[in-house]
């Protein structure tokens, strides 16, 4: 039996599943991930080794030579480059498009384990970074205050609103930025020292030993089992100077006996302005598989309880991707609407009959549910240029539709019943 055939003798079968695609359709539209453009990016892996203090000929014989070799082996690569500078060598892999981005990293990150005994031994661990433009960040918060110095703006932004909005659904990752970081600086006396026959690795080894957070074990009494943690961690000047660093002639040395200790600014690596004034930057990275606008929003309404918690903060948003991709995608889909409604009218100003406007007019939405359907299956974004080709089979649907019509109701004008004029 053939397509056509069975949907007219079974046509309550059809309305069933029209009314079932109708609404698969509606939820696959609410669930399908949103974002402005595709990814097109091919898979680039980049590792990075830091070799302090090396000239950048010696960097390149013995570090990125070696890496570029084991790397340019694996399955589906493409292209390997190097630089070598002094201190850093940066070995960039990019692979063909059949390469997945996480199987691409993995399988890096295991050649590079598998060469690491052949790098010299002084150098940092080689890190194996993935890039795409999908590590964009979807927003930023220019974070400031004017009762709190930027020093402490910089701590809160480091540990409370990072953890929370790392809780936030759809968030990959959270990015702080903008300097105003501190840092204990011990200055050593040098003549105290040689008095009390004190060196720097001796004060190294108290500094360690005293600035930990580490697991004690637990203990067992009964039927109940505690816990055990250290929590030692150098919070103030005072503590670092109370820290035992040896004892001379029956008598504790502290480290404040041969040192001045301060909690200074670090060293600014980084600086961020908003409207002209100093600020924390806070960047927001959504998931690869998330939906932008659903994860902006979910960032805002968290951002609404910082905002509560923390009243002496001035969070602002810098940068809103969402926001662009949101009109960019209700705009189309408002072309689409406008689309539909000018097409009906066409149809039935030339046909001069609602029953077959109203057909096309049921057809063109239909599609465009069940094409949302197969993509949500898919997983294909919702983007610029899906939303685009949805719109051009605006044209192909009509004309179709326009030729079945038009096809059926001439053979029923040469005396044919609507059923076989249907099936011819």
């Amino acid at each position: 039996m053939s397509w056509p055939k069975f949907s007219l003798k079974y046509r309550y079968t059809i309305f069933a599943i029209l009314i079932g695609i109708t609404i698969l359709g509606v939820f696959a539209r609410l669930s399908i991930p949103v974002k402005l453009f595709p990814d097109t990016d091919p898979p680039v892996i980049t590792i990075i080794t830091a070799y302090p203090g090396v000239a950048a000929a010696d960097i390149a014989k013995n570090v990125s030579k070696t890496i570029e070799e084991e790397v340019s082996a694996i399955d589906g690569i493409k292209k390997v480059t190097s630089t070598s500078q002094v201190g850093l060598s940066i070995v960039k892999a990019e692979f063909h498009y059949t390469k997945t981005v996480d199987s691409a990293t993995l399988d890096t990150q295991n050649a590079v384990g598998r060469i690491r005994y052949k790098l010299p031994p002084n150098i940092k661990e080689p890190q194996v970074l993935s890039f795409s433009s999908a590590d964009k960040p979807i927003l930023t918060f220019a974070i400031s205050s004017k009762a709190l110095p930027l020093e402490q703006v910089r701590e809160l932004a480091d540990n409370a609103l990072k953890d929370a909005f790392q809780r936030v659904d759809g968030v990959a990752a959270v990015d702080v930025f903008g300097g105003h970081k501190r840092q204990m600086e011990v200055t050593l006396m040098a003549a105290k020292m040689r008095s009390y026959g004190i060196s720097i690795d001796q004060i190294k080894g108290a500094l360690k030993a005293w600035n930990i957070t580490a697991s004690g074990g637990r203990v067992n009494k009964g039927t109940q089992e505690t816990i055990i943690r250290f929590d030692l961690t150098l919070e103030t000047p005072e503590q670092v100077k109370n820290i035992v660093v040896a004892s001379h002639e029956g008598r504790n040395i502290f480290i404040g006996d041969v040192a001045q200790v301060n909690f200074l600014q670090k060293e600014a690596r980084s600086a961020y302005h908003y409207n002209g004034q100093d600020a924390i930057a806070l960047q927001i990275m959504k998931r690869d598989e998330a939906n932008t606008v659903e994860v902006a929003k979910s960032v805002r309404k968290t951002l609404g309880a910082i905002e509560a918690k923390f009243p002496l903060l001035n969070i602002q948003i810098a940068d809103d991707d969402s926001v662009f991709t949101s009109l960019v995608i209700d705009n189309m889909t408002s072309t689409v609407f406008i689309a539909l409604i000018l097409t009906i009218f066409v149809v039935l100003l030339f046909l001069a009959n609602i029953r077959q406007a109203a057909i096309i007019a049921l057809s063109i939405p239909v599609s465009f549910l069940m094409t949302f359907i197969l993509m949500n299956f898919a997983g294909i974004d919702l983007n610029m240029v899906t939303m685009s080709a949805i719109i051009l089979s605006i044209g192909l649907l009509v004309d179709d539709g326009i030729v079945v019509l038009e096809n059926i109701n001439r053979h029923m004008q040469q005396g044919e019943t609507p059923f076989k004029s249907a099936l011819i």
